[in-house]
């Protein structure tokens, strides 16, 4: 019975070795299929195929990008109802960029820099109106009040009017 036993591991091995053999020279489908670069739709017509050869040509699977054609319009949804938002509703805007200046036009804002923080090419700064002592961060570009944030450093904030009047926010050690 044991000397059986080497036999039959060994026919096994090579039955299985013939599937893997056999598995592998079968031509892959996707192994013919051109890459699509360009994310546009690609002509599925071959002139190389035959009439003969038409359901070799619906197997024929393209790579590429399936969103192509699809239009902005039909997407909309997407952007309006979130997947992961639980309300599947957009979240609401906070007014922390959109802060109201409580100021007079002639007069500037007392803001004070409780901090800043640098990662790569952004900068966020946490800043307080010290009129009412309300903290919003800005970024650079944002608008506070009438005031847009122009640059954001590590230890001071530039902030400018629309008529060009400039005003400094440094952090207080």
């Amino acid at each position: 019975m044991n000397q059986y036993r080497l036999y039959l591991m060994i026919v096994a091995c090579l039955a299985l070795a013939c599937l893997v053999w056999f598995d592998n020279q079968q031509p892959s489908p996707m192994a013919s299929a051109p890459p699509i670069a360009s994310g546009e739709p690609q002509d599925q017509t071959d002139p190389d195929l035959s009439s003969n050869d038409e359901n070799k040509q619906s197997s024929h699977i393209s790579i590429g990008n399936p969103l192509v054609a699809i239009s902005k319009d039909e997407l909309r949804d997407t952007v309006e109802r979130p997947l992961f938002a639980p309300t599947r509703r957009r979240p609401v805007e906070t007014d922390t960029a959109k802060h109201q200046d409580t100021t007079l036009i002639g007069e500037k804002p007392v803001y004070e820099l409780l901090g800043v923080v640098l990662n790569g090419d952004r900068a966020i700064a946490l800043l307080r109106n010290a009129a009412d002592g309300t903290s919003f961060r800005v970024e650079s570009g944002d608008m506070v009040g009438s005031w847009r944030v122009a640059t954001v450093e590590a230890a001071s904030v530039f902030l400018e009017r629309s008529d060009g009047t400039p005003l400094s926010v440094s952090l207080n050690h």
